[in-house]
């Protein structure tokens, strides 16, 4: 830091803190220039330079590539190179978590090897335009130009076909082998296997194919003539997804492998790639018993494989995940899934803890299934991010992510910590609410409650950190995922308070709602559509989700969607639906009558659609409340007239209540049901 202790010093003033580093000794050493007196001790300045390579090995945008459309609207591809520096060598502007408010300015280079300046905040905006919802770089091809065969790994036109039981030959379905080589807008070229080319651009690999003549190859025969008879559809209907120059994100290339890990390393000049393989492989080294070098693998063990799979999350940060080939052991006989607690479940939680006023924390369990032991006898030969214990057997101890089982058994180990360590027992009727009888330090008696969704954890008790507590002995829970819940589930959770001190627990969609808003907008902004321009009037606020309330679907006859007006009226229907799941009740029968016209809607329902959005856009903030207080909606002793009258007429009627229902604790829980 810039400071010693809480008081900052002058000499620091014009001194970058990733240039100096302190030593601290005692009183008697001598005193110099360089040595700063503070407290009993001195502590000694030395003002290096640190290797500048080494800093910038640690941006995160140096080696990124970047769509940058110059003036004549052709998109061209750019490198961010290094930080601009002043006459001093010093690198200008500061880093900020928001792009907006980031001051650097780096340096970009062009095909043509012209270098300009960008900020950080117009890298940022071409990162995101360049990216497809998930992240991924969209790729801008060009043109075909050529096609290769591995002859050591593709199918010969005489191995192109097999026979099956019946004796008849049924062609080989099969892409390995062969790759193609593409060229880019920006006119930069380089090989993809067909395999990724032909889920992306099917049509103008079989197109190609047969400009090439190479349509009656093995790995073409089995699907090209296929998919022209179907390109008209298909062209209208496909959403091309190629990651240009392979898999890349945000302006950065993803690797496949460890080797391409390291080559793209040694190209931006980091280590970043290798960082993340070596913290992946030490927090999964648990999963794992090596063993010595020529020893066999135990008798009756299946072997799998196992690899590095790489992503790049929007922070930047770089990330491995050790997966294993699950696909190539056998489907075990018991079941494999992991239940999860029902959203109903979690409401009537929120209600429990209001009424009797327990406390939430919410945690999420880190690498989760590592946690577990596997039951699946399965090993592997360790590949080369094992470095030195490359080509030794490896048995599999722990659920690998990737293992068919490995939900199921980290649900099993999670069970026997909390039944077994923590006391608490599983609910008949939701398996993955447990719940333990408490009795707080007044005498009141009531329950505790763990609700289980996979790896997130929520408890309602007094004092739930004392439980949280005695999990974290067992399981690594991520401190920064220890709070008081904000969300859960895809809902944002929150209070309400009222006038007498009382509170409810809520649910909105506000996070959810404003993104998908946002998203409506920009798509129909591209489509050349004004968002809503009717509704958006600022004198008008719809106080209910239709138009009018006289609106009746089944009457419009208004003119049938064409197939992309279908298609997006779909779409919305489907984060309507979701809208409504985690909390909008509000619009629920709204949505319900219009879901039955998905096949055909019609130009209205459609329109009435987006105005379900308008009303969302301005009553954004709406929630569901789980409401604990007791409602006196009629004179009590009314009520308790017809309870008399109705106990003449049916004297011997009894309350039917399953035998094993645990006693009620707690304060009573009131339900109240009104009929129209």
């Amino acid at each position: 830091e810039n400071k010693i202790g809480n008081h900052r010093h002058p000499i620091f003033d014009n001194v970058s803190p990733s240039n100096i580093y302190f030593d601290a000794f005692n009183e008697d050493h001598d005193a110099d220039a360089n040595v700063l007196p503070y407290g009993d001790e001195l502590i000694d300045l030395k003002i290096e330079t640190v290797d500048e390579a080494y800093i910038e090995s640690l941006d995160e945008y140096i080696g990124s590539q970047i769509i940058i459309p110059n003036k004549e609207a052709v998109p061209v591809l750019a490198t961010v190179k290094k930080r601009k520096r002043d006459a001093s060598g010093n690198p200008i502007g500061t880093s900020n978590a928001n792009p907006i408010l980031d001051s650097r300015i780096y340096e970009l280079e062009f095909p043509n090897g012209r270098i300009e300046e960008y900020s950080v905040n117009i890298i940022a905006e071409n990162l995101l335009n360049m990216a497809d919802d998930d992240g991924w770089d969209t790729g801008l091809l060009d043109d075909i130009i050529d096609f290769r065969k591995d002859e050591s790994i593709a199918v010969t036109k005489d191995n192109g076909f097999k026979e099956i039981s019946n004796g008849d030959k049924v062609p080989v379905i099969t892409t390995k082998g062969w790759d193609i080589q593409v060229r880019w807008m920006d006119k930069s070229t380089n090989w993809i296997p067909l395999s990724e080319l032909k889920e992306a651009n099917p049509v103008e690999v079989a197109e190609a194919a047969i400009a090439f003549q190479i349509d009656k190859e093995p790995a073409f025969n089995w699907w090209v003539h296929k998919v022209l008879k179907r390109r008209s559809r298909m062209i209208k209907q496909m959403k091309a997804r190629l990651c240009r120059k392979g898999r890349m994100k945000f302006g950065v290339q993803i690797p496949g492998t460890v080797d391409e890990a390291i080559v793209l390393d040694t190209e931006n000049g980091n280590t970043l790639w290798q960082d993340a393989i070596k913290l992946e492989m030490k927090n999964s080294r648990v999963a794992f018993k090596l063993r010595e070098k020529g020893e066999k693998a135990p008798v009756g063990y299946t072997q799998i494989t196992c690899h590095l799979i790489f992503y790049l999350k929007l922070n930047m940060t770089r990330k491995a995940r050790y997966v294993a080939g699950g696909h190539l052991t056998d489907v075990p006989t018991y079941m494999t899934y992991s239940s999860v607690v029902s959203r109903d479940t979690v409401r009537i939680g929120f209600i429990m803890a209001a009424l009797n006023n327990l406390d939430i924390l919410a945690g999420d369990i880190q690498n989760a299934y590592l946690e577990a032991p596997t039951k699946e006898k399965i090993y592997f030969y360790a590949g080369e991010e094992w470095k030195a214990d490359q080509g030794k057997v490896v048995v599999v101890v722990r659920a690998l992510y990737g293992l068919k089982s490995s939900a199921l058994q980290f649900r099993n180990c999670l069970a026997e910590v909390l039944g077994n360590r923590l006391g608490f027992k599983s609910s008949l009727a939701d398996p993955d609410l447990w719940y333990k009888p408490m009795t707080d330090k007044d005498g009141f008696e009531y329950y505790a409650y763990i609700l289980v969704y996979v790896d997130d954890l929520l408890i309602i008790m007094k004092h739930p950190h004392e439980a949280m507590t005695q999990i974290k002995e067992d399981f690594t829970v991520k401190p920064s995922s220890i709070e008081e819940p904000k969300s859960y589930l895809g809902a944002d959770v929150g209070k309400v308070y009222y006038s007498d001190g009382t509170y409810a627990w809520t649910m909105g969609a506000e996070t959810y709602t404003t993104q998908a808003i946002k998203n409506l907008k920009e798509r129909m902004s591209k489509e050349g559509y004004e968002y809503n321009k009717k509704l958006s009037d600022v004198n008008y606020s719809p106080q209910q989700p239709f138009s009018t309330l006289k609106y009746r679907p089944e009457m419009d006859v208004s003119d049938e969607c064409s197939s992309s007006q279908t298609q997006f009226f779909q779409n919305l229907i489907g984060i309507l639906r979701w809208t409504v799941e985690i909390g909008r009740i509000d619009i629920a029968y709204e949505v319900s009558i219009l879901s039955r016209y998905l096949s055909q809607p019609r130009t209205g329902h459609l329109v009435q659609a987006l105005h379900i959005f308008k009303y969302l856009d301005v009553h954004k903030s709406n929630e569901l409340a789980f409401d604990p207080a007791y409602h006196d909606v009629e004179d009590p002793q009314l009520v308790q007239a017809r309870i008399d009258a109705m106990k003449e007429m049916y004297p011997d009627a009894v309350e039917d209540l399953p035998p094993n229902a645990p006693p009620p604790r707690g304060n009573p829980v009131e339900m109240n049901t009104f009929v129209d």
